[in-house]
């Protein structure tokens, strides 16, 4: 018998991967273009079919996340940038602003800088955000990035943010 069969078919572009690209296609097809997972959300206790992808896809970058880490688990770089990929993706990309919309505030995501969030600096989106939110967003945009860029290289954010 063949250790991990599915695994290496799923890697190897045969029947397994096939299948999950066709699921994953489908459930993208019915988030972006019904309202079928609406229901499903509120059931759980979740507002929207948004809310219950943001807290699919933190579930995923977390299971991805915790394979990483076992597969580099003696490559300390690799450790800290995986461990950095999930608390900005649990925290600041998604409990945050769930929080945030939950206490009646404005929704605003504090992983996204100008000029990957265009109308974080456009003035009629700026001011209609809390002071605290107008300085980060400035602050993130003008100092933040241009200095993590220098000391990181170009592709900081999505090696550290995104993953």
């Amino acid at each position: 018998m063949i250790k991990n069969r599915l695994l290496h078919d799923v890697k190897n572009r045969g029947l397994s991967a096939w299948f999950l690209s066709a699921v994953f296609t489908a459930f993208y097809l019915v988030l972006y273009f019904t309202e079928r997972l609406t229901p499903i959300a509120q059931a759980i206790g979740l507002d929207s079919k948004w809310t219950l992808y943001g807290a699919l896809y933190t579930l995923a970058v977390t299971a991805g996340g915790i394979h990483v880490i076992r597969k580099y688990k003696h490559n300390r770089y690799q450790v800290i940038r995986t461990v950095t990929v999930i608390v900005i993706q649990a925290t600041f990309a998604f409990s945050i602003p769930l929080l945030l919309k939950f206490f009646q505030h404005p929704e605003y995501y504090f992983s996204y800088f100008w000029p990957l969030k265009m109308e974080y600096l456009t003035p009629s989106y700026i001011f209609s955000l809390p002071l605290p939110f107008i300085i980060y967003s400035i602050l993130g945009s003008a100092l933040l990035v241009p200095i993590l860029g220098v000391f990181f290289g170009k592709r900081w954010y999505c090696s550290w943010v995104c993953g």
